[in-house]
């Protein structure tokens, strides 16, 4: 497979042409964005003359001497230059290929000639890769490793980063493509041509995915809620692509109106809080493509763990695994992911994994488990530890213990059909808060109240199950899941009424893509409800169905142990 390297680029060499200047333009087709559609001899075509040509560069001789070495090379250069402007692509290849072999620094060479042998070699790398990219059939790989070669040297050489992404697109490596093709635009801003290629870029990349269906049917093929009703009931055997493990932004280019702003992730949690959730996916897709692109690791893995959270607040586990599992990646393209960033997001991957496994969910569960426990309480080499319910069940009788323990041990104990299930989410409830913990940080109350809420509904226990939902959402108005969830709740009381009014509540915060399985829900409850409700669900008219239902109170949140009695739980 390919090495790719993904370093911070960006920044021209002196006297190669300028991609600003319209003669360059003309020579070496700058910034025509190499469409690549050659107009080529066609005796330059014949694989004959092209291996000829290629034996000729090889055997070129090689003069001792570095300054004659240096003004065969710049005379090579020339040369190579004068034939691309007559659309010579294969001379003008062998030509740059002699002067790539004469400018390998001597070791006689002192230290002026060696930067004059670099101020020549840069731009004829720069120039060869353009020309394997003309040539029939194309080099794609000599152009990349000759575009590499100049960005080892020039991290940000604008035009070493353009051919680049042109080089990966022949070879089919799209998303690193991508990747290049984006950085050049930042470097080039004024270029329309090199904007147009990473926009042609992303259609095809739009396309592709367009086919593979199946993978995005997978997505809405489970029960609404945290470990809801009839969980498994709709579970099926759909396995994870790659795409499920590394592809979280769909909205890209003019896709995204927000790839252009300042500081995306701050209009992303303004969005949120106002409950304008699809403008919200949309600015943490935009901050996590920037924070990417610019290198800032720390930064994307913050971005991918708030981002993962909102769609799991939208009830697309599989979706939210795929920014935890990128979290969670390692690799020599990026650093490993802040230590307290890792926990969280491992501990996410197993609450999706209650829902998303697709093998046995208690082994896959535990098994990632362990990994969050290795990362929070490394256990001294060589001890034997117990199993990982044991060791949490232990810490849980400990004072003062991580509302994360509780949730952990909780959703253990769900996959084993303990009743004592809820006992774990009650404790993360009444865990100290502000302790570094994920479910510590007082903005989860919400999510424990939701939990709760799920568990308790699977034990058919819907009232107090309506009473944690409610919990939930005086904290978190705009919470699609815990108002799905409520409305589940309510049909189980025969409550069709107030089951509509949180159907539709869930909808009008819902992202269009992420609504697809409340609108069922809502029908079956519509049924029950005498008047226009019906007809209204058919047409999908959210408007007129909110101005039907009205909005639903919400008082402020009571203190947690005053609700837990009155739920039955001194």
């Amino acid at each position: 497979s390919l090495k790719l390297f993904f370093s911070v680029r960006m920044s021209p060499v002196e006297n190669e042409p300028s991609a600003s200047e319209e003669e360059s333009r003309a020579a070496l087709n700058v910034t025509s964005g190499d469409d690549l559609a050659p107009d080529i001899d066609p005796s330059l075509q014949k694989e004959g003359t092209r291996m000829t040509a290629e034996q000729e560069w090889r055997n070129f001789p090689i003069p001792s001497d570095p300054e004659k070495r240096l003004e065969a090379a710049q005379k090579q250069k020339d040369e190579g230059n004068d034939k691309f402007k007559q659309q010579q692509f294969a001379e003008a290849r062998v030509c740059y290929e002699r002067a790539v072999r004469l400018t390998e620094t001597p070791r006689a060479a002192d230290g002026a000639v060696e930067e004059q042998i670099k101020a020549i070699r840069l731009p004829v790398l720069c120039n060869l890769a353009l020309c394997c990219l003309r040539v029939e059939p194309k080099e794609a790989f000599r152009a990349l490793e000759a575009c590499e070669e100049v960005l080892s040297v020039e991290p940000d050489h604008a035009k070493a980063t353009y051919r680049k992404g042109k080089a990966l697109v022949e070879l089919n490596e799209l998303r690193e493509a991508e990747y290049e093709l984006t950085r050049a635009c930042k470097l080039t801003p004024k270029d329309a041509t090199v904007r147009k290629d990473l926009e042609q870029l992303r259609q095809r990349m739009k396309d592709i995915k367009a086919k593979e269906k199946a993978t995005y049917d997978g997505l809405f093929n489970r029960s609404p809620g945290f470990a809801s009703d009839a969980r498994q009931a709709k579970a099926d055997d759909v396995k994870q692509t790659d795409d499920d493990l590394h592809d979280i932004c769909f909205h890209k280019g003019q896709d995204n109106p927000f790839e252009s702003v300042d500081n995306p992730q701050e209009q992303a949690r303004a969005c949120q809080a106002s409950g304008n959730l699809e403008d919200a996916v949309m600015a943490w897709e935009a901050a996590v493509v920037r924070a990417e692109s610019a290198g800032e690791w720390a930064n994307h893995s913050a971005y991918c763990l708030e981002f993962g959270v909102l769609l799991m607040d939208l009830n697309i586990d599989r979706l939210a695994l795929r920014c935890f599992n990128v979290i969670l990646e390692e690799g020599s393209s990026r650093p490993p992911s802040p230590p307290n960033v890792r926990r969280h997001a491992l501990l996410l991957k197993a609450i999706c994994s209650l829902n998303e496994s697709t093998g046995d969910p208690l082994a896959e569960v535990s098994s990632i488990l362990e990994q969050w426990w290795l990362e929070v309480s490394p256990a001294p080499p060589g001890v034997e530890e117990p199993s990982i319910d044991t060791r949490l069940e232990r810490c849980l009788g400990e004072s003062n213990t991580s509302a994360d323990f509780a949730v952990a041990l909780g959703v253990i104990r769900v996959l084993q059909g303990h009743n004592s299930a809820p006992n774990y989410f009650i404790s993360a409830l009444t865990a100290p808060e502000d302790d570094g913990s994920f479910f510590g940080d007082v903005c989860r109350r919400a999510t424990k109240w939701n939990m709760l809420g799920a568990v308790l509904a699977n034990r058919g226990k819907p009232d107090a199950a309506i009473v944690a939902y409610q919990q939930a959402l005086c904290l978190q108005p705009h919470y699609p899941r815990a108002l799905v969830n409520e409305g589940i709740s309510h049909a189980a009381r025969k409550l069709s009424s107030q089951a509509a009014a949180s159907f539709v509540a869930a909808l009008a915060v819902s992202t269009p893509w992420s609504a697809q399985p409340i609108w069922p829900l809502l029908e079956d409850v519509a049924k029950d409800v005498d008047g226009e409700l019906e007809p209204l669900v058919k047409e999908k008219n959210i408007s007129r169905l909110q101005e039907l239902v009205g909005p639903i109170a919400r008082g402020s949140p009571y203190p947690i142990c005053e609700v837990l009695a009155e739920m039955g739980f001194a």
